[in-house]
C-alpha cells in the first residue's frame, strides 16, 4: 500500500490527538465496502458516512462521535474519530 493522501476533514486542521490528550479511534473503510459516494463542499468524492458525520461533528452536536481527521488511501479511507473514555464496541453490546 502507498502513502496515504491526507485531506482536511470539514475544512479544518486537526491538532494532533496526543496534543489534545484525546484516544482516537481508527476506522478503516475499504474503497469496495462503499455503496454511498458525496461529495464535501471542496468537491471531494467521499464515501456518503464521511459527509454526515463531517456535517455533525461540530461542537453543537452532543453525544455524536467527533471526526478528527480523515485520510483517503489507495485502497480505501482512513477516519480519526474521538474515542470516549466509557464506550463500547456496537458489536460487544449486541452479543
Amino acid at each position: 500500500m502507498g502513502p496515504a493522501k491526507r485531506r482536511e476533514g470539514g475544512g479544518r486542521r486537526a491538532q494532533p490527538a496526543a496534543r489534545l490528550g484525546l484516544q482516537v479511534a481508527i476506522k478503516r473503510v475499504p474503497r469496495d465496502r462503499i455503496w454511498e459516494w458525496a461529495r464535501l463542499h471542496d468537491g471531494a468524492l467521499v464515501p456518503l458516512g464521511l459527509v454526515l458525520l463531517s456535517m455533525v461533528s461540530c461542537p453543537g452536536f452532543r453525544g455524536i462521535v467527533q471526526l478528527l481527521d480523515w485520510f483517503e488511501l489507495p485502497d480505501g479511507f482512513a477516519l480519526a474519530m474521538e474515542r470516549p473514555e466509557h464506550c463500547r464496541d456496537l458489536w460487544h453490546l449486541l452479543h
